[in-house]
């Protein structure tokens, strides 16, 4: 039994160095993305290389960035990569709506919102049985800042529960804050 127990936990501290490997290939990946951009008004670019490098680096089953209009509340997907499979098409997002989901209160609110079991979470509800089909099973939305303005969000989509732990959290956050 002691056997079974450190065997099942140096499997998953192996499983926790690789996850962290891959989320230290995407920040290198992205801050240099963030260094080459050369034209400012070509933000949509810089967040669909974003996407694509949490995806094929991170191992994500899906990533995109929604940014909010200011006058109608309302939230569109600028870019995104992954097993996206028209999910994106069937979430209308408004941060105004009180069930405005993790995204909007992301957000709203400017704080990051975690969602490590889609399937169990009740703040999923119009978007679970959608994230569900596709794979997804824990989530995370992270703030996109313009000056002092909250005006968008990232969201990371992944293929296991409880995918985001404290460390990988700290490390998104800071990310995000670098890509505003």
């Amino acid at each position: 039994r002691e056997l079974k127990n450190e065997v099942s936990e140096r499997t998953n501290a192996e499983k926790k160095v690789a996850r962290l490997n891959r989320l230290y290939s995407v920040l290198t990946g992205i801050h240099e993305a963030i260094v080459r951009k050369r034209d400012p008004d070509d933000i949509d670019k810089l967040y669909r290389e974003v996407c694509r490098i949490a995806v094929e680096d991170g191992g994500f089953r899906m990533a995109w960035i929604g940014v909010m209009d200011q006058e109608s509340r309302m939230v569109r997907p600028t870019a995104h990569w992954g097993n996206e499979q028209g999910y994106l098409d069937k979430i209308g997002l408004s941060t105004a709506d009180p069930g405005q989901g993790p995204l909007g209160r992301a957000i709203t609110d400017g704080m990051y919102y975690i969602c490590n079991d889609i399937g169990n979470d009740l703040d999923m509800g119009p978007w679970k049985k959608e994230a569900m089909e596709r794979g997804y099973r824990s989530s995370a939305a992270f703030p996109l800042r313009l000056s002092a303005r909250n005006v968008g969000a990232l969201n990371l989509y992944a293929g296991e529960p409880d995918s985001f732990d404290d460390e990988q959290i700290r490390l998104l956050e800071s990310l995000c804050a670098d890509i505003s």
